[in-house]
C-alpha cells in the first residue's frame, strides 16, 4: 500500500514538473513571438511607413508589453519597449517624454541606429539642430543605408537648403524609394534648391502619380507652376 501511495505521489510530482516545464516553454515561445511581431511593426517597409509618424508604434508597445508579461524582461526586449514608447510619444508630439524613454532605450540597447535616428528626429523637433545632426551622423556611420535615417538626413539638408546632400540621402534609399510618393516630393524640393525646375516638376508629378492624396506634392507642383 505504501509503495502504491509512493508511486502515485512520484507520478503526480513528475506530471506537475512536466506541466511546469511545458508552461515555461510555452511562455518563452509566446514571448519570442510577441517580440518578433513588435520588431516587424517597428521595421515596416518604406512603402508602409514613409516617415517615423507612420510606424505602428502603439501596436509595438502593446505587443512588447504583453511579451514582458510573458516573462521577456531581458535588456533588449525592455529596450525595444522603451524605444517604441519613445516613438509613440514622438508621434503624439510629446518630445520631453520621448527623450526620457530614449535615454532608457539607449542604456539597454546601446548604439542602436533606430534609437539614434529617433533621437535625431526628437532633437530636430526641439530645434536643437546640432544635436540632431550629431545623432544622425552616428546612426548613419553604423548603418549607412538606414531608411528613416536617410529620409531625416534629406529633411535636414533641405532645411539647410543643400539640395545636393538631400539627393545623396535619397539616392541611398535605392529601389526602396522608387514607389514612395514622399520620397519623390523630397526629390522635387532638392531639385528646386539646385535650380533644376524640370527635375523638380518631374519629381512632384511622380509623387502625385503614386499618391493623388499627397497634398504636399500637389502644393509644391502648383507653386512651381505659379513661379514659372
Amino acid at each position: 500500500m505504501r509503495r502504491r501511495v509512493l508511486g502515485v505521489s512520484v507520478t503526480v510530482t513528475l506530471l506537475s514538473a512536466l506541466v511546469a516545464v511545458g508552461y515555461s516553454t510555452y511562455r518563452d515561445w509566446r514571448g519570442d513571438q510577441l517580440v518578433e511581431q513588435a520588431l516587424a511593426r517597428l521595421d515596416a517597409p518604406l512603402a508602409e511607413a514613409p516617415s517615423l509618424d507612420r510606424v505602428q508604434a502603439s501596436t509595438a508597445v502593446s505587443l512588447l508589453t504583453r511579451a514582458q508579461e510573458e516573462g521577456r524582461t531581458d535588456n533588449r526586449s525592455l529596450g525595444w519597449l522603451a524605444y517604441a514608447r519613445a516613438l509613440e510619444d514622438y508621434q503624439r508630439g510629446d518630445l520631453l517624454l520621448a527623450e526620457g524613454e530614449l535615454t532608457t532605450a539607449r542604456h539597454r540597447l546601446g548604439d542602436e541606429p533606430d534609437v539614434l535616428v529617433l533621437a535625431s528626429a526628437v532633437a530636430r523637433g526641439r530645434q536643437r539642430e546640432a544635436d540632431a545632426r550629431a545623432s544622425l551622423a552616428e546612426a548613419l556611420t553604423i548603418e549607412p543605408g538606414h531608411v528613416h535615417g536617410n529620409l531625416l538626413g534629406a529633411d535636414l539638408a533641405i532645411d539647410d537648403e543643400d539640395g545636393g546632400l538631400a539627393l545623396a540621402h535619397l539616392d541611398a534609399l535605392g529601389e526602396a524609394g522608387d514607389d514612395v510618393a514622399p520620397v519623390h516630393n523630397r526629390r522635387g524640393l532638392a531639385h528646386e534648391l539646385q535650380g533644376d525646375v524640370d527635375g523638380a516638376e518631374a519629381a512632384y508629378r511622380r509623387a502625385v502619380e503614386l499618391d493623388e492624396g499627397d497634398h504636399g506634392a500637389w502644393i509644391n507642383l502648383g507653386r512651381l507652376h505659379r513661379q514659372g
